[in-house]
């Protein structure tokens, strides 16, 4: 049988939440463009309108699967919990590609803000993984990036 922590840390409360906002900001987005379908009809929108809408479904089966886990944690096995886990897994890594279609609609709104905004992702997206690479010692990044500049 797993036990109850080991349940609360494949389905943390922190990834429920970024499930959440990811879906209802998918939702809103789909939602706002159903109700102007004639306005500004294009190639690029329908791409990103079709990322979106296809993630969907990923994150509602996610966030059954989060309920389902946390609700039978006392009586859940171990082979069951590895088996949600990885399923889980693939669901959070579909649904975060609704970002690809948020970007994707985002890059259209102008010339200046489309290149500002992937260049605006990239560096989030260094930044997250430079912090993930270092968080094991705080003064292990530092040295690395001193060791990078001085070079």
């Amino acid at each position: 049988m797993a036990n109850e922590d080991e349940v609360r840390e494949v389905f943390s409360d922190r990834r429920w939440t970024i499930m959440g906002a990811l879906l209802g900001t998918s939702t809103a987005i789909l939602l706002v463009h159903s109700l102007e379908p004639d306005k500004a009809p294009s190639l690029q929108r329908d791409i990103g309108l079709g990322i979106i809408a296809s993630t969907l479904p990923f994150m509602v089966v996610y966030c059954a699967l989060h309920l389902y886990a946390r609700e039978n944690e006392e009586r859940m096995l171990l082979s069951e919990l590895h088996r949600l886990s990885s399923l889980s897994v693939v669901c959070q890594l579909i649904a975060y590609g609704s970002m690809l279609g948020i970007l994707t609609l985002w890059y259209g709104i102008s010339d200046i803000v489309g290149p500002l905004i992937i260049a605006a992702s990239l560096v989030a997206f260094l930044t997250v993984r430079y912090v993930l690479y270092t968080s094991t010692s705080p003064r292990q990044g530092l040295e690395m990036f001193s060791q990078r500049s001085s070079q």
